[in-house]
């Protein structure tokens, strides 16, 4: 997919050199390792996760990239990459699908620290990512936005990838969603918050 730029409306639309999909706004959602998201059980780490997305103007979600990331830079071991780091996934976000916008529901904090984080491992300034907080002040609402968009065909995944995996999990165990899981609920609750306008 070569991704295309309007420069006045700053939508993307993606071409595949047969067809051409979108007109998209590209906004993804993070969720920061944590030891903790809800009741998952205290000390239980967590991986951080990345998903890339398009936004359509009819509310339909498209996830294009899922990662996961313990580290801030990539993680080599022996010569040999052993886990993509946060850096590695936001190039990719920006560089494959123009992404530089996220949504996040954790603290102000964790994603302040992050982005020092990512300055300080020499992300150059127009790759770091803008974050868009998504509130909430209960839990039932993003969930809520996340099964309404499941239910209605509105939010679509790679089969058989990471959100997948986890939406699997957590129609299992609602109680305990894991990273991947929590993204996806952040994904559909802040496309819902900030509609791409026609």
């Amino acid at each position: 997919m070569i991704p295309v730029i309007d420069t006045e409306t700053g939508l993307v639309t993606l071409h595949d050199g047969l067809s051409v999909f979108g007109p998209y706004r590209m906004r993804g959602a993070v969720c920061m390792p944590c030891l903790t998201l809800q009741t998952a059980g205290p000390g239980r780490s967590l991986s951080g996760v990345v998903l890339v997305a398009g936004q359509k103007s009819d509310g339909k979600v498209d996830i294009f990239l899922e990662g996961e990331f313990n580290t801030i830079a990539p993680t080599v071991i022996d010569g040999r990459l052993t886990g993509a780091g946060a850096t590695t996934l936001y190039n990719r976000a920006w560089t494959d699908w123009m992404c530089r916008q996220f949504f996040v529901h954790q603290s102000v904090e964790s994603w302040r620290m992050h982005i020092i984080e990512l300055k300080s491992h020499g992300m150059a300034a127009q790759l770091v990512p803008a974050f868009i907080a998504v509130p909430w002040k209960e839990s039932q609402t993003a969930e809520s936005s996340l099964w309404g968009a499941l239910n209605a065909g509105t939010l679509t995944y790679p089969p058989d990838g990471l959100t997948h995996k986890a939406l699997q999990r957590y129609t299992v165990n609602p109680k305990e969603p894991d990273p991947a899981a929590w993204a996806a609920m952040v994904l559909t609750c802040g496309a819902a918050m900030f509609p791409v306008r026609a």
